[in-house]
């Protein structure tokens, strides 16, 4: 008698974009981006148990409105995988969702991440990591990145990895809006605002923009990051701007959108600036939760 492997308990982790800038539009329509992202404590978690039933079922709890079928990038990796492990047996997911939806911070794509790795183990696929990360960038642009986790620059659509080593647990302050940002909608915008010739990004700018981000993050330096759709988001909802100046006004070293929005962070060096800006959130209606920065992979 054959025993099936146990189910696999993984957790999807948020992530925040401390600088993202938009380099010029690629041939293939994309936007040319440039963006330093660390994983956050925030996260997902999913449990991942094979049947006997042909197919992937998809269970979502946690927050209204998630999707339980091809519109989730859960059920599409899902698919994906059990494809190309060419198996009989199907698989039964479990996803329980804490990461706000709409907010900028990956949750989806973190979520599709999880499963890759995952399934990659529970089939026994044994794909190397570069075949990996191909699946991950035909499944949606930040989905490499959490192949990874930590803290890395991104580059190209997103599918470009770079790793570098991230801070422990840094305070931060995490403000979640009831406002739902559609990522083609910001950069729809920006492009409205901005005309950028049609090119691929020059390897001797994007090594500019690693040499950059390395530099300000090791010296600890927030003063120069920037979210380059910032301005045409905080253009349509002025209450993001006001959540942004209500963190730096309450102490946050540095306070920014993260992604597309909506959601806003400040990073915080002192405990009683993570209480004030938290009371101050709330006073004004605005929900929030302290996390931290990821350094590297947590499962």
């Amino acid at each position: 008698m054959t025993t099936e492997p146990r189910p696999i308990r993984t957790r999807a982790h948020a992530k925040i974009n401390l600088d993202l800038r938009i380099a010029g539009r690629r041939p293939d329509g994309f936007h040319e981006i440039e963006t330093l992202m660390q994983t956050i404590g925030l996260h997902d978690e999913l449990v991942i148990r094979r049947t006997d039933t042909p197919g992937v079922k998809l269970e979502c709890v946690g927050l209204p409105g998630t999707p339980d079928g091809p519109d989730n990038l859960v059920y599409r990796a899902a698919e994906s995988l059990l494809s190309l492990a060419a198996v009989s047996s199907g698989l039964q997911i479990r996803l329980i969702k804490r990461i706000p939806m709409g907010a900028g911070l990956g949750g989806g794509s973190s979520d599709c991440a999880a499963v890759i790795l995952s399934l990659n183990a529970l089939l026994r696929l044994r794909l190397p990591l570069h075949e990996l990360e191909q699946i991950a960038a035909r499944l949606g642009s930040d989905v490499p990145f959490f192949l990874h986790n930590g803290l890395a620059v991104a580059l190209g659509r997103g599918e470009r990895i770079l790793r570098m080593t991230g801070r422990r647990r840094t305070r931060v302050v995490l403000a979640t809006p009831a406002v739902h940002v559609a990522t083609a909608d910001a950069y729809r915008w920006y492009a409205e605002t901005k005309k950028h010739r049609t090119r691929p990004a020059a390897r001797r700018r994007s090594d500019q923009y690693v040499k950059t981000m390395t530099t300000s993050y090791r010296r600890g330096s927030w003063s120069g990051l920037r979210n380059d759709l910032e301005a045409v988001v905080f253009e349509r909802y002025p209450s993001l701007a006001r959540i942004k100046a209500l963190m730096k006004q309450n102490g946050a070293a540095m306070a920014q959108m993260t992604g597309s929005g909506s959601a806003v962070f400040g990073i915080f060096q002192e405990e009683e600036a993570v209480r004030a800006a938290q009371k101050a959130l709330s006073r004004n209606g605005v929900p929030s939760l302290r996390t931290h920065l990821l350094p590297r992979r947590a499962s």
